[in-house]
């Protein structure tokens, strides 16, 4: 008789998804805020650096962006992240 047992692999996080949603909250001193999707579910975390070098968050922007679990088991977080109309300078180091 044989017994499966299942092991959770910590470190290894579901696949990415990608959508869409207007930031709805953004705390500029530190950096992060929450992404609400167009088609509903939780808010997705945001963190300055999900963005590329140049832009910046602003409570209403659109933003397009391919979310995966937080490593800590807090909910959807954006891995990258862009917002829709916003200049990106390049050579700006983050």
């Amino acid at each position: 008789m044989s017994h499966r047992i299942g092991l959770t692999v910590y470190g290894q996080l579901p696949p990415k998804k990608d959508g869409a949603g207007r930031i709805v909250r953004w705390t500029d001193d530190k950096g992060f805020g929450f992404i609400r999707p167009d088609g509903g579910g939780p808010d997705v975390f945001l963190h300055v650096n999900a963005l590329p070098s140049g832009q910046q968050a602003v409570v209403g922007a659109r933003v397009r962006y391919s979310a995966g679990e937080d490593p800590q088991g807090r909910g959807p977080r954006a891995l990258k992240a862009i917002i829709e109309g916003a200049e990106v300078r390049p050579g700006v180091e983050r």
